[in-house]
């Protein structure tokens, strides 16, 4: 198997997530939060060279994992995870795969929740218009804040997520003025809000209903002093992927299984974890997958809960994470 080879860059930014996301627990699903959305989606490639011939229980052409994998349908049927070359159908049978878990449509919607708090905030809204007076006349800015409440809806604090230049003069007035909503009451420890506001000088900030982005971006436009958050900063685009970067070998090894298996193995398989309040992933699935080998699938999705992140400020992080794993073909030699 050739050194893992990856391509990663960033799509999707903002179209995923959405006004309103809160924490999830990392308890049971009854103790969830009503909503879970998720960080713009981030790709990734995985490319190995498939086995030179067939390959037998014995055979080093490509590496294992050093987590053992999930039985597949073939071992379930009596026959070796290591038998010799098999057709896609002999590896899955068609239709859909028993290891991909469609992402429940209600973690992408508003909750109640937050949207009795925001009205609570828009309320609030018309009493801070006074912070935006330091933007020049006819300018325009834009700053998320991340509004975080105890169970008891008690607000116990405010950060800057992301922030246009112009808009970080009003940040420590907008905390201020924000930090005397209550929520109401949650059924988890602790749940936060993102809130993005669009200022003008001199007027009522005005919520912006486009979906938020969680992480930081990778460039966050803010002024040369800064006022994004260094807690939440920690936990940025570019820090997910340099993270899940370090088990690229490790998920091309799982793959290396899946050749073993069918030297014409190779497709996209979409992950979906979340990163818990302390750092670690409390949850991972895979929601869509043209890759037809759960044996591997299974060995991926271990890699990816044993990743460990910063902490997140105030709430879980939903991420999206696809990857393609591509067949490199070995050139041929004219001799």
């Amino acid at each position: 198997m050739n050194t893992a080879h990856a391509k990663r860059s960033l799509v999707g930014l903002g179209l995923v997530l959405g006004y309103g996301a809160c924490a999830p627990s990392n308890g049971p699903e009854s103790a969830r939060a009503p909503e879970q959305k998720a960080a713009p989606p981030v790709e990734a490639e995985l490319r190995a060279t498939p086995p030179a011939t067939p390959a037998g229980p014995s055979s080093s052409s490509a590496p294992s994992s050093s987590t053992p994998a999930a039985p597949s349908s073939q071992a379930q049927a009596g026959q070796p995870l290591g038998a010799p070359f098999l057709q896609p159908s002999s590896t899955e049978p068609p239709g859909p795969l028993v290891c991909v878990q469609p992402t429940d449509p209600e973690l992408d919607k508003e909750s109640s929740w937050s949207r009795e708090l925001g009205q609570m905030i828009d309320r609030q809204l018309h009493r801070l218009r006074n912070c935006s007076l330091d933007l020049p006349p006819g300018d325009e800015g834009q700053i998320t804040l991340r509004l975080v409440y105890d169970k008891a809806g008690a607000p116990v604090s405010q950060h800057v997520v992301t922030s246009t230049s112009n808009a970080c003069a009003a940040s420590e007035c907008l905390k201020q003025g924000l930090s005397k909503v209550e929520a109401p009451t949650l059924v988890i420890e602790q749940a936060a809000l993102d809130l993005t506001l669009r200022l003008e000088r001199g007027s009522v900030p005005t919520r912006v209903s486009d979906r938020v982005d969680p992480l930081t971006p990778d460039e966050p436009t803010v002024s040369a002093g800064g006022c994004v958050d260094d807690d939440v900063a920690r936990l940025s685009q570019a820090k997910v992927r340099e993270v899940v970067s370090t088990s690229y070998d490790q998920l091309q090894a799982c793959y290396g299984q899946a050749l073993m298996r069918d030297h014409k193995a190779a497709g996209k398989v979409t992950f979906e974890f979340v990163i818990g309040r302390k750092g670690s992933v409390s949850e991972a699935w895979v929601s869509d997958a043209t890759l037809r080998d759960c044996a591997a699938i299974h060995c991926m999705l271990d890699k990816f809960r044993g990743l460990s992140f910063p902490e997140p400020v105030g709430r879980s992080v939903r991420v999206i994470y696809p990857i393609s794993y591509v067949l490199e073909q070995t050139p041929l030699t004219l001799r």
